[in-house]
């Protein structure tokens, strides 16, 4: 469940249980073979992130296989507001 405020994200996440008595204690990481693009409609990146990072998501995200959208949220843009004193 989501809060109100972030209902427009549509995420999911995926969870894997395996037998604690079965996993492989000299693997870091975990494949699964799965089509990012099946599932993935756009994807949307921290409006904090500066622009080199920003950057550098898109590039391994696109050399991961993702072919959709990358944007990078607007959430704190502001717009500056001219205030005339007279």
């Amino acid at each position: 469940m989501k809060r109100n405020a972030f209902e427009h994200e549509k995420e999911i996440r995926i969870l894997y249980r395996i037998d604690r008595d079965s996993i492989d204690r000299t693997k870091v990481v975990e494949k699964f073979m799965i089509d990012p693009n099946d599932f993935i409609d756009d994807i949307l990146l921290d409006p904090r992130i500066d622009e080199q990072t920003e950057n550098l998501y898109r590039q391994i995200i696109k050399l991961l296989g993702f072919n959709g959208n990358i944007y990078k949220s607007t959430l704190y843009l502001l717009e500056p507001v001219k205030i005339s004193m007279y």
